[in-house]
């Protein structure tokens, strides 16, 4: 039986039938991502160094900051509110810390801080 599959002559082929099926279909292709514009404001974080908490400020209302370390690793995401607003940063490790905020009216800002080693 093997010596049959082995020997047996086999051609492909590939047969195109007319169809009207995707007549009406319209295929688009993604040319990009849509970013967010940035902020000409830089938010303020105080104190820097900061042990337990910050006040994190910008001149527009805060939708949402993400907090992220220096290897790039997302620690923390709050929802905003009113600024300036508090942050407890006291389960973060001692380092550099960038805070990426997004505002009301849909921009983006960031700024970096330090965590130093305090009281735990």
């Amino acid at each position: 039986m093997v010596d049959s599959l082995l020997n047996s002559s086999f051609v492909p082929s590939l047969q195109f039938l007319p169809t009207t099926a995707l007549a009406d279909t319209l295929f688009g292709v993604a040319t990009g991502v849509a970013e967010l514009p940035l902020s000409s404001i830089r938010p303020v974080v105080r104190p820097n160094p900061a042990s337990d908490r910050i006040t994190l400020e910008h001149e527009d209302a805060i939708q949402e900051v993400y907090f992220v370390d220096a290897a790039g690793k997302q620690v923390l995401r709050s929802n905003g509110g009113a600024s300036p607003m508090q942050v407890d940063v006291s389960s973060f490790p001692p380092g550099v810390y960038h805070a990426l905020v997004i505002t009301r009216a849909g921009q983006r800002a960031s700024t970096s801080f330090i965590v130093a080693g305090g009281s735990r």
